[in-house]
């Protein structure tokens, strides 16, 4: 038996994922511009990781730096731009943002503007959607 609100469930269900994942990147990057700081950071390696589809590429960047304690931190990323991307080489220095409690949480500054508009604009659309088919399938 069909229940005739079980397509309205299933895009509740993915939209409410989708607003999550993307609010929860929007909200570490904004912790990070508001409690941040800004250090030097290392290039140690680039990769472009493409998974076989024309829609999902990733720019891994992998840096280093020096906290605010001394302690050498590695961390690797994955950017939104590949634009970004192509301009890096191994061994380039890049401004990044970190926070110092120790979470490893740090993004290249010149990103973080650009990945929280896009976060922004995924939820708004999230939403909008949400709210079309919810009107449609009600």
């Amino acid at each position: 038996m069909n229940h005739p609100n079980i397509g309205l469930i299933i895009l509740s269900l993915f939209c409410a994922g989708g607003l999550y994942a993307y609010g929860r990147e929007a909200l570490r990057l904004q912790r990070l511009m508001s409690s941040g700081t800004v250090t030097q950071a290392t290039v140690r390696k680039k990769e472009k990781v493409d998974s076989g589809s024309e829609s999902v590429v990733h720019f891994l960047v992998t840096y280093e730096f020096v906290d605010d304690q001394g302690k050498t931190i590695v961390h690797e990323q994955d950017l939104n731009s590949s634009k970004f991307f192509s301009h890096l080489s191994v061994g380039d220095k890049i401004e990044i943002l970190y926070q110092k409690n120790g979470t490893g949480n740090s993004y290249p500054l010149s990103q973080i503007r650009a990945d929280r508009k896009i976060a922004q604009w995924i939820g708004v659309g999230i939403l909008l959607l949400w709210g079309v088919m919810g009107v449609i399938l009600i």
